[in-house]
This record gives C-alpha cells, sequence and structure tokens, in this order.
C-alpha cells in the first residue's frame, strides 16, 4: 500500500500527468482509478510505471547482440512474449521486452535458462525485427503440420536405427518434434503421449496427473513423427511388432532433461509415450512439494519412527517418484544406510545406494530386495509393488 501511494504521488509529479490538471483527484486515489478515469492512457501509465521501477529502456538498432545469449531462448517463446536476449552478464541474462513487468514472461527465462534475469523495455517492433533477423523463422504448428503431411512417410522410416546425423535438422517433422519437447519442458510436463488415432493423430500432455489434448494433426503424419522420435532414441526403427524401449537427453536453454521413450503397437500403428526426467524433481525438498502445513507434520512425523511402512500411491503423474525422492532426502544421513530398488532409476541420489531390476539378468524386485535384506539396510525404497510375492516380502 505504501509503494502504491508513493507511485500515485510520482504520476502527479510526472508533466504527463499535469497535463491533465483539471482531474485532480485526492490522495486516496490509486493508480487503477486514474485509469479508469482516463487520467492516463494504459500506454503512459506503463512508461511512468517503468520509468518509477527504474527499468531502463534501450534501441535494439543500438545494441551489441550476442548469439550466446540469443540461444539461450526457444523463437516460440521470444516471438510469445515478445523479448530479446541479447546479452550475458556472469550469471544475468539481459533481456530486452516489450512488456519488462510480465511476471508469466520473467517466469519462464528462468525456468529455462536457470539464470537470473535483467529486464529492459525496448520498442514492440524493435524486438520483432530483431527476432526476425536473429533468430531462424520457425513455422506455425499449422503450418509444420501441413509440411509433415507432405513429406515421404517411407523415406523416413526406412533411415536405421540411430542414423540421426544423416537427417536435416530443418526438416518439418523434426522441427515439430523439437517444439513440442521443448513446449513440453517449458510446462512442466511429466509425460508427452504420441497416439495415432483411426483418422488423426493426437499429441496429449499430463500436467498435475491430468491428460490433456495439446495438438491434433492428420493421421497420415503418424508414422513419419513415431520414425523420428525412434531414431532419436536409438530405437529399432524397422521393427513395429514389438515394444521397445529408449532414452535420449533433450537441451532447452541451460536445462538438460533425460526422455525415456517406451513405444507400443497398436491397432492403428505405433503409439509412443515420453517420460520427461527433470533432475530438479530429484532435489526437490518436502518443503516444496506445496503440503498443507499439517500433512507436512504428519509425514516428517511418520520419518521419524525406527521402523515401519510407508505407502505413497497415485495415478500417473501424481509426483509419487518426486514425493518418494524427498522423502529419501530427508532421510538422507552419514550414519543411514538408505538403499532403493527402482525400475528404472530416474534420478541419482547423493547417498543413496540405487539398484536398477535388470529382468533379462534375473533381478526382480523380489530378488532384490532378498539380497537388500542381507546388505544392513536402515531404510529400504521400493519403486514399485508389481506382484504377491513382492507384498509378502
Amino acid at each position: 500500500m505504501k509503494q502504491a501511494k508513493e507511485f500515485v504521488r510520482y504520476l502527479r509529479g510526472s508533466r504527463k500527468f499535469n497535463a491533465y490538471s483539471a482531474n485532480k483527484t485526492n490522495d486516496n486515489n490509486n493508480s487503477e482509478e486514474y485509469l479508469q478515469k482516463k487520467v492516463l492512457s494504459q500506454e503512459i501509465f506503463n512508461d511512468d510505471l517503468r520509468r518509477y521501477l527504474g527499468i531502463p529502456e534501450i534501441s535494439m538498432t543500438q545494441v551489441v547482440v550476442d548469439p550466446e545469449a540469443v540461444n539461450l531462448i526457444p523463437e516460440e517463446i521470444a516471438r510469445r512474449y515478445t523479448l530479446m536476449p541479447y546479452q550475458l552478464l556472469e550469471k544475468s541474462l539481459m533481456v530486452a521486452m516489450a512488456d519488462p513487468m510480465d511476471e508469466g514472461a520473467l517466469r519462464t527465462i528462468r525456468i529455462i535458462t536457470g539464470m537470473d534475469v535483467a529486464p529492459v523495455y525496448a520498442r514492440e517492433e524493435e524486438i520483432r525485427a530483431a527476432i526476425r533477423q536473429y533468430l531462424t523463422v520457425e513455422q506455425s504448428v499449422a503450418q509444420l503440420t501441413y509440411l509433415i503431411g507432405q513429406t515421404d512417410n517411407e523415406a523416413i522410416a526406412e533411415k536405421g536405427s540411430g542414423e540421426s546425423n544423416g537427417w536435416e535438422e530443418d526438416a518439418p517433422t523434426l522441427r515439430f518434434v523439437y517444439s513440442v519437447l521443448q513446449e513440453a519442458v517449458i510446462e512442466e510436463v511429466s509425460d508427452i503421449h504420441w497416439e495415432p488415432r483411426q483418422k488423426d493423430f493426437v499429441v496429449r500432455y499430463r500436467i498435475d496427473g491430468k491428460l490433456l489434448k495439446k495438438h491434433v494433426l492428420s493421421g497420415s503424419t503418424a508414422r513419419t513423427i513415431i520414425s523420428s522420435l525412434k531414431v532419436m532414441a536409438n530405437m529399432d526403427v524397422a521393427e513395429r511388432r514389438i515394444p521397445q524401449d529408449g532414452r535420449m537427453t533433450f537441451s532447452v536453454g541451460t536445462r538438460r532433461v533425460d526422455l525415456r521413450m517406451s513405444s507400443l503397437p497398436t491397432v492403428y500403428g505405433e503409439k509412443i509415450v515420453v517420460r520427461v526426467l527433470n533432475p530438479e524433481m530429484a532435489q526437490r525438498s518436502l518443503e516444496d512439494l506445496g503440503m498443507r502445513p499439517e500433512v507436512k507434520a504428519g509425514v516428517q512425523g511418520l520419518l521419524k519412527y525406527p521402523n515401519g511402512l510407508i505407502l505413497v500411491v497415485g495415478p500417473t503423474g501424481s509426483g509419487k517418484t518426486t514425493t518418494l525422492y524427498a522423502l529419501l532426502r530427508e532421510l538422507n544421513a552419514e550414519e543411514q544406510n538408505i538403499i532403493s530398488i527402482e525400475e528404472p532409476v530416474e534420478y541419482q541420489l547423493p547417498g543413496i545406494n540405487q539398484v536398477q531390476v535388470n529382468l533379462p539378468a534375473g533381478l526382480t524386485f523380489a530378488v532384490g530386495l532378498r539380497h537388500i535384506l542381507r546388505q544392513d539396510p536402515d531404510v529400504i525404497m521400493i519403486g514399485e509393488i508389481r506382484d504377491e510375492e513382492l507384498s509378502r516380502i
């Protein structure tokens, strides 16, 4: 409230406000009333607010743009928020913005880059011109969908596993796939479903446990997109009759995530689910999970018991793994022998002895648990209870 009143006094002292002296108001008026009464236009109001907050103004035609800074922000984000990264300063990224007070844009940049953001104001038309000059012009999803439909599906399907170096990076299919993966990382999607259906091809995101339809493409694009994903994950493109698993790493700005892919043959073609494994999730503590205070206190109380069983249950993408890892971080100490058995090990935790199930070698959850019990454990974490044998142990 104090800062708002100070801003009102600042407005009254500005030369632009004095031009409207006939509309004087009392000290109790706030900045919103000035806008409602048309004492100030929105443009003038924003201009004065930037000055009041001390946000600098630059001209994109007079600054030297650093290519390393430009490469940190995807073009889709630059266009969405009308912004242009132009300089790196130690751990800060200088970003020219048409609206440098847009908290949503600032938060998105911080998530993508992992850096502090130093926003400055630049005219919208100058930023758009800089985007055209320094960032590769991308097609919209609709344009990419059309172009993918014109691609020879068979030509891509003939590519062998691991031959990604022979692909053109500007191919419409790959650009679409990359844009979806970038979007999923930014929106903190846990799973991406690439689903062929009877007449179309659907991309769905799982966010906070809910599966949401995001893109709908022509059914003719299915084989091309699925083949692209399989090549990226070093899966056998020619094999479409049996399920396959693959992995790859993917970068968005300075953030690197692991992508775990699973293919499954369906009556309409192969479906792929991509699990997005963000290493930052493994670093979250109980305080970061958003639990109500009484719930968090109850969980911390359970962790103090010398023995017992805690079950973490919920639908896919609801945060079970993140919660389990937060519990392990809470218990992790040098005097504790903590062992986990998982399928797969999604994140590596320092100080935790993590075991990965290996079915071809005969290392199942049940076999692993029997041997873990001989390792003098203080805490055991089991990734899944899949069968009756394991539950009895």
